[in-house]
């Protein structure tokens, strides 16, 4: 789930209640790691699947930390444009 508490684009903050599932845990960190600054994620599943997806999100340079019951995804200044080198063509938060 992602809940920002103060956003500086302008934009309403989005708050989503998801069924807790690997699958859908995968789902919701791959848009955490898209979004510009911090997303946090509550009650995440976790599984095999999912610390995998998350150590390669690490990889590519998403600092995933843990608070309680949930975890926190924060991208990088450059990280889109570190995503663009690495799969030109890929959408990117501003192509979606």
């Amino acid at each position: 789930m992602r809940t920002p508490s103060q956003r500086t684009d302008g934009l309403a903050p989005l708050t989503a209640r998801v069924p807790g599932s690997k699958s859908i845990t995968n789902r919701a960190l791959l848009p955490a790691a898209a979004a510009t600054g911090v997303t946090r994620l509550r009650a995440p599943r976790v599984s095999d699947d999912t610390l995998a997806f998350r150590t390669a999100l690490t990889g590519l340079g998403v600092r995933i930390t843990e608070t309680g019951d949930a975890c926190v995804a924060k991208t990088f200044p450059g990280f889109h444009d570190e995503l663009r080198r690495l799969f030109p063509g890929a959408a990117t938060p501003q192509g979606i």
